[in-house]
């Protein structure tokens, strides 16, 4: 399928006029005015529908994350979101050459960000599924982690019960899938700040400690200050 010219006629512009991001288990666009064109694969309904619950509750949350400006499907077949486009650039792309302090001052934000996220209402996301964990990643991360065999054997307890608690009494709309690409900052008084979150097809309802671990290995690279600051930020925008 020709998804340039799939991405102009949803968009009403030019072809010229779009910019290929992300081909993958979705294809992104953006336009030169600013939007931004989510089309998932052929009947891809569940994650189409996952996201723009999460992102419909993220904005009345008043959290940096893309507003939807138009959802349907392509010849009845392609879901598709269209979103504003959010400023910045990937945590990702900066994050090897950001000054440990920068490093630190994005993992409070991020915090504060997920402690509005696992504070959704769930009863409103009936759209999102119920979370099916996989042991296995974390579990060689964990077995490779450099720190004492303690803190290893707690953060295995941790894991197990995690995965063994198939039903969490108290589950949270996760993210499920943060990835340090999908972390959004801008540079503010030259220092790198939070400027918004993409990415909510994966999200479940399940344990925010699956979320935090996830934070730890995936986002913030194993920075312990900027860890810190995600969970103490966390605490307190959560308090």
């Amino acid at each position: 399928m020709d998804w340039r010219a799939v991405a102009a006629k949803i968009m009403g512009s030019a072809a010229s006029d779009t910019r290929l991001v992300y081909d993958g288990n979705s294809v992104v666009y953006e336009t030169g005015d600013d939007r931004v064109l989510k089309v998932y694969r052929r009947n891809v309904t569940q994650q189409h529908a996952t996201e723009l619950a999460v992102l419909d509750l993220l904005m009345d949350a008043g959290a940096p994350c893309p507003e939807v400006l138009e959802a349907g499907f392509f010849e009845g077949a392609h879901p598709y979101l269209v979103m504003t486009r959010l400023p910045g650039q990937s945590l990702k792309s900066v994050w090897d050459t950001a000054p440990s302090y920068d490093r630190t001052r994005v993992g409070g934000d991020l915090g504060s960000a997920f402690s509005v996220l696992h504070g959704l209402p769930t009863e409103a996301a009936s759209a999102v599924p119920v979370a099916r964990y996989h042991a296995e990643p974390l579990m060689g991360l964990i077995e490779n982690l450099v720190a004492p065999s303690a803190v290893r054997r707690q953060l295995m307890a941790v894991l197990h019960r995690i995965v063994e608690d198939e039903a969490p009494a108290h589950p949270v709309v996760c993210e499920a899938d943060m990835a340090a690409d999908h972390v959004l900052v801008q540079s503010v008084g030259g220092t790198w700040r939070l400027s918004g979150l993409v990415d909510f097809a994966d999200a479940q309802l399940g344990s925010p400690e699956w979320d935090i671990a996830a934070i730890w290995f995936w986002t913030l690279n194993e920075d312990m200050g900027a860890m810190l600051a995600f969970l103490d930020a966390y605490d307190r925008a959560g308090a």
